[in-house]
């Protein structure tokens, strides 16, 4: 594990001026003495070093090998905020705390198919028969450049990995797609049961998907024989349910105990980690269970990785705690994982003391304890680095009064290091208690250039007592930590009593709170809808405005949306109930005067809920009320983009969309008349759009909607 000296950090912090609380000018309080504190060499973060300096490295995937543990890393090289990765290492351990560096394995330059050379992304090694495959994702130059993922082999789990030369699964093959790289993340669960084995892969970035691999770990497997690999057959899209308003982001990680399947993976942004269980990776249905671990203090995006080791199990991550650290510079983590006695998985607080470290408290001599306030690391980007007070709390908090004495990040020239030190914040790695312009924070070093901030001369305590300590900013010398109320400070010293303290070992942990998040239930078939606007009053529903018009929801069946336009409104332009209909009236869309993207009026057929084993089918009647009056459809209420919809005239005509629903695969079919206008695996009905087109009076009718749900045969 790092050490303090190792360790860098960087921050950023608005500078204040300080009126020194005490006197304004120092005042003579006698030679003080240096001791030396006992220092935590141990805790996170496990790595972060090579072979001759600070490493930063992300996205941990591990591999246990009979009494070795190798750690597989992409290696951060960026210096400013963006991913620069070239190439994979590899760490060994025998014991989970003592790690070697063992070298590259792989460059992104070996991968012929790469679009670029720094995008060596998430990985994960498994061994299977005498083999080493290296399954991994980057960006794919023949496929769209979208990320695909790919596998290289080797002999021995250092490398060096060969690429299998192709991708294993392209980006452009996984469908519905939600951005480039949907395809990314791979990992990989080998598993018997009842005799037979699977070999499971697993990936994804919003989506997630997952197939079985053939022995030779580097095809997709054709689950049915029919020599052809298909999408949502041989590789599945699986919806995790239970989610609640929290949503799947990417970083799955497989893991089998006790057979019980579990997936963790990251979840919202910034990314919390958390596990889903399911009975089957292939075929079962994927429950949320429990987020276990909130944002990182210091690193916007997570990856999880969980094995056995010994009698332990050990979840692996990454923060951004070392120097100028970040989620573009990372820096992997290890903490046990522990289970209930029903298999679910004891929340984990990210901690700096690791597995090895040495948590103390900080006592003021009125016996009360540093810390700071608790509170749960923000989602919002714009909450960092962070940066919050040091606080005096009456009673110890296992968690927001515990700290890390550490190594000095900085020593003066010709000092003795043995009797400087730096503070971090036990419970949020890389914050470090600074001084700076007479201001006591605690912080991220998040430019690199805060290690004097950071640092503080270790002295025989001010009161005299044998066994305090009083600590000399090296930034500001000649000034103390001082307690002042119930915050932190800096002073003279003066007052000698509040610039003394006690060093005590912190209590142990308490005990996780498991909560298992309330399983979502199968959807019921909806009762068939009939709209054919005959009930609603005549004339305007919803037009273009000056300022956002909210989305029209009094029609049964159907919600409706409309642009604006800052220079005035157009009343023409809109949604209004006329006569004209099949039958009585019509819901009309009229294009108005000022057309332009994503202004104008556009309606969502609304989508119920469709059990597996259903299909939802949904009918409405379209004309063109004047000739050439364009009608799009696409899946989004504000980018007009689409597909203008061919054959649509002055007659009515059916526009007919079904979705079906086999074992969560959806597939979606759009028809005018009998007349396919595209097949997709979308679950939910298209937006129609209006014409874009500047052009004065151009409408489309709708009528007689029905939506039904039937059982598949």
């Amino acid at each position: 594990a790092l050490t303090g000296t190792d360790q860098k950090h960087i921050t950023q912090f608005a500078k204040k001026s300080a009126t020194n609380i005490y006197k304004s000018t120092p005042e003579a309080i006698g030679e003080t003495t240096p001791i030396t504190l006992a220092k935590s060499e141990g805790g996170n973060p496990e790595l972060g070093f090579d072979a001759s300096d600070t490493a930063y490295a992300g996205d941990p995937a591990a591999l246990v090998d009979g009494d070795t543990v190798y750690m597989y890393v992409g290696h951060d090289t960026a210096t400013n905020e963006s991913y620069v990765m070239p190439e994979w290492l590899c760490y060994s351990s025998k014991n989970m705390t003592d790690w070697t560096y063992e070298g590259v394995v792989m460059k992104a330059t070996n991968i012929s198919w790469r679009s670029n050379d720094t995008s060596a992304w998430a990985s994960q090694c498994v061994k299977y028969g005498d083999k080493y495959y290296l399954y991994y994702c980057t960006w794919d130059k023949t496929a769209s450049g979208k990320q695909s993922i790919g596998v290289a082999v080797s002999n021995s789990p250092t490398g060096p990995f060969v690429d299998k030369g192709t991708p294993l699964v392209q980006g452009t093959f996984t469908v519905p797609e939600s951005a480039g790289h949907d395809d990314i993340d791979p990992t990989v669960l080998i598993d018997t049961v009842d005799g037979v084995e699977h070999r499971y892969l697993a990936w994804g970035n919003t989506r997630y998907y997952v197939c079985e691999l053939n022995e030779d770990m580097t095809s997709v497997k054709d689950i049915d024989g029919d020599n052809e690999i298909v999408m949502h057959k041989d590789i599945k899209e699986k919806k995790i349910k239970s989610l609640g308003t929290n949503v799947y982001t990417e970083a799955p990680w497989l893991y089998k105990r006790a057979g019980k399947y579990y997936l963790f993976f990251a979840l919202n942004w910034r990314e919390e980690m958390a596990y889903a269980m399911t009975d089957n990776p292939f075929t079962g249905r994927y429950d949320y269970i429990q987020t276990i671990m909130p944002p990182t203090a210091t690193s916007n995006t997570n990856h999880p990785a969980v094995i056995d080791f010994g009698d332990k199990t050990y979840f692996i991550y990454h923060n951004g705690a070392l120097p100028h650290g970040s989620g573009f510079r990372r820096s992997v983590c290890v903490q046990e994982l522990e289970f209930d006695d029903d298999g679910y998985v004891k929340p984990l607080t990210e901690t700096s003391i690791g597995l090895d470290g040495v948590a103390s408290v900080i006592k003021t001599s009125e016996d009360k304890y540093l810390g700071h306030d608790a509170f749960r690391n923000p989602l919002g980007d714009g909450s960092y680095p962070l940066s919050v007070p040091v606080t005096i709390s009456n009673a110890e908090n296992e968690y927001t009064t515990a700290w890390e004495i550490k190594p000095a990040k900085a020593v003066p020239q010709g000092e003795n290091a043995d009797n400087y030190v730096s503070i971090q914040s036990v419970d949020k790695p890389g914050l470090y208690i600074s001084v700076s312009d007479g201001k006591v924070t605690l912080t991220q070093d998040a430019d690199g250039k805060q290690g004097t901030n950071m640092t503080f001369k270790t002295v025989r305590g001010l009161d005299g007592n044998n066994g305090s300590v009083s600590f000399e900013s090296f930034s500001e010398p000649g000034k103390f930590l001082t307690v002042l109320n119930k915050s932190l400070t800096v002073s003279y010293g003066n007052v000698a009593a509040d610039a003394t303290f006690t060093i005590e070992t912190a209590t142990t942990k308490p005990n996780s709170v498991v909560s298992v998040a309330e399983r979502e239930a199968d959807p019921t078939p909806a009762e068939d809808l009939t709209q054919d606007f005959n009930s609603a009053a005549t004339g305007s529903l919803i037009h273009l405005a000056t300022t956002d018009t909210p989305a029209y929801t009094a029609l049964s069946g159907v919600t409706l949306y409309i642009g604006t336009r800052g220079s005035g409104q157009d009343t023409s332009q809109n949604f209004s109930i006329a006569s004209g209909g099949v039958t009585g009236n019509a819901l009309v869309l009229s294009a108005g005067n000022y057309q332009s993207a994503s202004r104008g009026g556009r309606m969502a057929i609304n989508t119920p809920a469709i059990p597996s084993g259903y299909t939802v089918t949904a009918e409405i009647k379209v004309k063109q009320g004047v000739s050439g009056s364009v009608l799009r459809f696409n899946d989004s209420t504000s980018n007009e983009t689409g597909t203008a919809i061919d054959g649509i005239s002055t007659e009515w005509q059916t526009f007919k969309v079904t979705i079906a629903n086999n074992e969560d695969v959806y597939t979606r079919t759009i028809m005018l008349g009998d007349n396919v206008l595209a097949t997709d695996y979308i679950d939910t009905f298209p937006v129609l759009w209006g014409t874009t087109d500047n052009k004065t009076g151009q409408s489309i009718y709708f009528d007689d909607l029905t939506i039904k749900t039937t059982a598949n045969e």
